[in-house]
C-alpha cells in the first residue's frame, strides 16, 4: 500500500471483513498482509531532511549511511498504519524488517523471506500483519535498501509459493492503473487499467 489515508484504511478494513466472510464459506485460511510505504501525508519530507542533514555533516558518507537514514520512514509508516487499523477495530501486528526476515544481497535483491512460518501463524490467528517494504537485512545484519518499486516486489514475493501461497496479491497505489513511466514526470503517458502478464512485460520492455 503506497498511499494510505483514513479513507484507504477504512477500505482496507472493509476488504478484511469481506475476506472473513469468504473464509467462513470455504475451508482454508485467507491471508491479509499489508506492506506500508511512507508518503508525504504520513512522514512529510522526513527522509529528504535527514539525508540533507547527514550530507551537511559528511558529504562523502558511505552508501550504507544513506540507506540507514532512508529506511526508518518505512518502519514509522508501518507503525502508523498498524495504529490506524487498530483504531478502526482491526486485530493487527506490525513487524520490522528483521522480524520479517527479509534477507537481501549487497546489490539490493531479495534472497529469502525467513520468517514466513511466524507470519503465517499470525495470519491464521486472525491478525492483519503489517510490515515495511523497500529494505532487507544484509549479510552483515545491516540495512540494505531494495530500490524503487521494491515494496511491490516484496508484496508479491510474500504472496507466492513457497512463501504464504496467498493465491492473490493486491497492490494499492496512488495512480489509476499501470504505466511504463511515472505519470508525475510524464503527464501524457498511457495509463492501463488492466494488463495481462505478457502485456505488462511488453510495456515494461518498450518503456515510455
Amino acid at each position: 500500500m503506497s498511499l494510505w489515508t483514513d479513507r484507504t484504511v477504512k477500505e482496507l478494513m472493509a476488504r478484511v471483513s469481506e475476506l472473513e466472510r469468504r473464509m467462513e464459506e470455504k475451508s482454508g485460511p485467507i491471508y491479509t498482509l499489508t506492506a506500508a510505504e511512507p508518503t508525504y501525508e504520513v512522514v512529510p519530507n522526513m527522509t529528504d531532511d535527514l539525508i540533507a542533514m547527514a550530507r551537511a555533516v559528511n558529504p562523502h558518507g558511505k552508501k550504507r549511511d544513506w540507506e540507514r537514514i532512508a529506511s526508518p520512514a518505512e518502519d514509522i509508516a508501518a507503525m502508523m498504519l498498524a495504529g490506524a487499523i487498530a483504531q478502526h477495530g482491526g486485530r493487527v501486528v506490525d513487524l520490522n524488517t528483521h522480524q520479517m526476515g527479509v534477507a537481501a544481497s549487497d546489490d539490493g535483491n531479495i534472497l529469502a523471506i525467513e520468517a514466513v512460518a511466524m507470519m503465517r501463524e499470525k495470519l491464521e490467528q486472525g491478525y492483519i500483519v503489517v510490515g515495511p517494504g523497500f529494505k532487507g537485512v544484509g549479510f552483515d545484519g545491516g540495512t540494505e535498501t531494495l530500490g524503487r518499486g521494491s515494496s511491490d516486489t516484496l508484496a508479491v514475493a510474500l504472496a507466492i509459493p513457497p512463501n504464504l501461497d496467498a493465491g492473490e496479491a493486491v497492490i494499492w497505489k496512488d495512480v489509476d492503473g499501470l504505466s511504463p513511466a511515472d505519470p508525475d514526470t510524464v503527464p501524457d503517458i498511457m495509463i492501463y487499467p488492466e494488463l495481462t502478464y505478457d502485456e505488462a512485460k511488453l510495456v515494461s520492455d518498450d518503456g515510455p
